[in-house]
Parts: structure tokens; sequence; C-alpha cells
């Protein structure tokens, strides 16, 4: 893989990255779960290279 493909790939996974930064962040600050809603949020049509890893997530993440 050229570098431009790599750096392009990797600047298309930030946006998925941060969904869970900020997800992070907010579930270490808070007494309740509330992931849920972030992972949604990374299901998202608009981010359709990441949509299908966040689909797997969401299923591990569902099943316990």
């Amino acid at each position: 893989m050229e570098p431009a493909q790599w750096v392009e790939n990797a600047e298309s996974i930030v946006p998925f990255l941060r969904v869970f930064s900020d997800a992070t962040v907010r579930i270490s600050d808070t007494l309740y779960v509330i992931s849920d809603m972030f992972m949604t949020k990374s299901c998202d049509p608009v981010y359709f290279s990441t949509m299908s890893m966040a689909e797997r997530i969401r299923v591990k993440y569902e099943k316990y």
C-alpha cells in the first residue's frame, strides 16, 4: 500500500474512532451506561467504510 493510500485509510477511520473515544469519556464520567447511543451513531450509514466493523462490534456488545 502506498503512503498516500495509508493516510487516506487512516483518516477515514478517525471519525469512527472518535465516537469510541467520546463514549469512553462519557462512560467514565457517569454512574450509568450510555454506550448504546454511541453504537447507534457508529453504525450510521454515513461511515460506509466502518459500518460493517461497527455492526460486528454492536452484535458482540449486545451479546454481553
